[in-house]
């Protein structure tokens, strides 16, 4: 005990002082950030999110502008629900092979030996700024899962036909899939 008094003093508090936030500052250093990880994969999520949302409320205010056009329609809400994001599908190289080979043994044994491989590889183009992009042969909008429309027709039954027959012809989805309200 008295050992480490006589060291400690041989080397004075202010050094010992400076020797310990020294360390505090590498063990805060060199613990990882487990919560900025999660930011940038909830960040990314979130991308894919907003893209949908603002793809819905871009339909959602077509669709109010066309129906607002419907005879007997003079104020209208619509809510659309989507199935599913956004997908791209980009070009892969692919390679496939398959071997097959008999083997006979001294016994007159025989076997066929079959080897199947399969490789596919994403191919990058080089946009304007120089960034390898994978190369895009198509995207698919998302698809629709419901529309609610509220409208103020006056309980019209044949502006609720026009509003349903609307639907049906620009999203292609069933009569399930919708609640309109005049």
């Amino acid at each position: 005990m008295k050992k480490w008094k006589e060291i400690i003093a041989g080397i004075g508090k202010d050094k010992l002082l400076l020797l310990a936030i020294a360390g505090i500052l590498l063990l805060l250093c060199s613990v990882p950030d487990k919560k900025e990880e999660k930011k940038t994969v909830q960040e990314e999520t979130t991308g894919s999110t907003a893209v949908s949302d603002s793809y819905a409320e871009e339909l959602e205010r077509r669709l109010e502008e066309i129906i607002l056009e419907i005879d007997g329609v003079s104020h209208v809400h619509v809510m659309i629900t989507l199935k599913s994001g956004e997908s791209r599908q980009v070009l892969k190289d692919e390679s496939i092979t398959s071997d097959s080979s008999r083997e006979s043994d001294s016994e007159g044994g025989q076997r066929e030996v079959v080897s199947y491989s399969r490789s596919e590889d994403t191919i990058f183009y080089k946009n304007s700024s120089g960034e390898e992009l994978p190369y895009v042969v198509s995207e698919l909008s998302p698809q629709i899962e419901g529309v609610a429309v509220v409208a103020d027709a006056g309980g019209s039954i044949e502006v609720k036909e026009q509003i349903i027959n609307l639907i049906k012809a620009l999203f292609g989805i069933e009569v399930n899939k919708m609640m309109v309200t005049v």
